[in-house]
């Protein structure tokens, strides 16, 4: 039995003024919040970005799979699974 999914979107900042040579990624990438749709998203990247007006940092949005009920159901992990 597969897990099932829903989409969700993720609104986070690139702080690229904090970028270093050597510097992780952690440290660039700030997850600002999860909604449930893409016009929100985007809204609140439009909203963000005008507020924060391009000093080094810039808003965006992705799609991402979120398992409500866990990724793997009970019993069905096995070492052939593979990546979405």
């Amino acid at each position: 039995m597969a897990a099932t999914w829903i989409h969700k979107y993720v609104v986070y900042r690139v702080d690229h003024y904090l970028w270093r040579e050597g510097a992780s990624i952690d440290t660039l990438i700030t997850i600002k919040e999860v909604v449930d749709t893409a016009a929100e998203a985007m809204a609140e990247v439009e909203r963000l970005s005008r507020l924060q007006g391009g000093e080094g940092s810039e808003y965006r949005w992705q799609s991402a799979k979120y398992y409500p009920e866990g990724r793997h159901p009970l019993g069905s992990i096995r070492p052939t699974d593979e990546a979405d």
